[in-house]
């Protein structure tokens, strides 16, 4: 008898990753409060985009490379939006 299993996937990109550290590292470039106010709140939505599934404690987490997920945004996109 064989059972089932149900598998969640978490894919951490690659890309939203690095995004995410460059706005951590330019919090420490700001000049004033106000400079550093704004980078803080970039890099707490590049953080939160490129995490948000890893704090589901019942998946797998993966690190997809930036390439894979340069074509998956292309091949899921409409012909009428611009392809880098």
């Amino acid at each position: 008898m064989s059972d089932s299993a149900k598998v969640q996937l978490c894919i951490v990109w690659e890309d939203e990753l690095r995004t995410a550290a460059k706005l951590l590292r330019a919090m420490e470039d700001a000049e004033t409060d106000d400079d550093y106010q704004v980078a803080a709140s970039h890099a707490l939505r590049a953080c939160c985009t490129a995490l948000w599934g890893v704090a589901d404690d019942h998946c797998l987490v993966m690190l997809g490379a930036a390439s894979l997920h340069k074509w998956q945004k292309r091949a899921t996109s409409t012909s009428n939006e611009v392809q880098p």
